[in-house]
């Protein structure tokens, strides 16, 4: 929707003000139920588009909540975890690297898809710059950068222990016959792009997506908006988990979703623990069911 020089101004004063607000004031019902109808009319104009910045080590809270639940499955084989919409591969390590670090003796492979080729390609090649966004996570120490990548000339490369075991695919996470092609998995990985499509177009993905985990395995949907999240969780009897659950929903909080809220359609709302619901809505990791409910 388009706005004249003195909306566009007026909304950046109020985003500038905003931000300037202490916590407690901005956590107060008053201000909850304000950034509700800012963000509210925000999500109804804002046009979608395909979300594509994303760093290594993303919510490490997160990383450490799958890798711990990978753990608590005690597998007799390997895991198959599946990462949906996994743009240059910065999650696909990252979450490799969590596993295999803390639990070597549990073999994993991963089945990585996105929608595209580009993507794909860059991830394959498992190769970035030096001064490169997706390497600003504050986790990324030199000693922790050593561990991940080999330095050739001014790029980084990923690691062969990191690499192994992925298969990279171009694939519609909307794709009705995604089962069919791929079979269940142990995890399924949703993060970051449901957030990017209307609410109808997401909560028919995210149905779709879970049919994906296999009956009482693991999945995982942080970057989606919580109204959708919690109504498909309660259709879907997922069960959330809540082990990190703040910590997750809070990390990076001056770069990630948490800055954004009420002024992006991705911007994610403080937790609000006076809903009777609240897990539900704000957990990141579910568990599927134990028997088939589709």
């Amino acid at each position: 929707m388009a706005h004249s020089p003195v909306v566009h101004n007026l909304g950046k004063a109020s985003m500038a003000l905003w931000s300037k607000l202490p916590p407690p004031l901005l956590e107060s019902p008053m201000f909850r139920a304000l950034g509700h109808a800012i963000h509210k009319t925000v999500c109804r104009y804002a046009p979608r588009t395909s979300g594509g910045a994303t760093w290594f080590l993303r919510n490490v809270p997160l990383l450490a909540g799958i890798a711990e639940q990978i753990h608590k499955m005690r597998p007799a084989g390997e895991v198959r975890i599946c990462d949906i919409g996994c743009s240059t591969g910065t999650e696909v390590y990252s979450v490799l690297w969590m596993v295999r670090k803390r639990y070597p003796q549990i073999p994993v492979s991963m089945l990585a898809m996105d929608l595209s080729p580009a993507a794909i390609e860059c991830a394959q090649a498992g190769k970035y710059k030096v001064d490169s966004v997706v390497l600003r996570s504050p986790q990324m120490d030199p000693a922790t950068r050593a561990e991940i990548f080999d330095r050739d000339g001014d790029e980084l490369v990923v690691k062969p222990w990191l690499r192994e075991g992925v298969r990279w695919l171009v694939a519609d996470a909307t794709d009705r016959e995604i089962v069919a092609r791929f079979a269940q998995q142990d995890v399924v990985l949703a993060n970051n792009f449901l957030v990017h499509m209307k609410d109808h177009d997401a909560m028919n993905c995210m149905i779709n997506l879970v049919r994906l985990v296999r009956p009482g395995g693991l999945f995982v949907c942080r970057g989606v908006d919580p109204d959708v999240r919690e109504k498909a969780a309660e259709r879907l009897w997922l069960r959330p988990i809540t082990s990190y659950i703040e910590e997750i929903h809070d990390t990076e909080g001056d770069i990630d979703a948490r800055c954004d809220w009420p002024w992006r359609y991705w911007g994610l709302e403080p937790i609000d623990k006076t809903r009777n619901n609240w897990t539900q809505r704000y957990a990141t990791m579910f568990q599927a069911p134990p028997l088939e409910r589709f």
